[in-house]
């Protein structure tokens, strides 16, 4: 999942995000991506993507 949103808006939405020490949904990714440097991260995507290109999914029946 992503989502492009302003700066204002990302600071209201870290601003609102539960206080839990296990917090849920999509507020839990805000801060995930930035505990990475730009070379990681790049790595990560890049790897996604390989996994991806390699990926051929399965048999999907059709008829019944």
């Amino acid at each position: 999942m992503a989502a492009l949103v302003g700066m204002e808006e990302l600071e209201l939405i870290k601003r609102e995000a539960p206080a839990s020490p296990h917090p849920q949904g999509a507020p839990v990714l805000i801060g995930a991506w930035g505990e990475l440097d730009d070379d990681e991260l790049d790595a990560l995507v890049n790897d996604i993507y390989a996994q991806r290109r390699e990926d051929i999914g399965r048999r999907v029946d059709m008829e019944g």
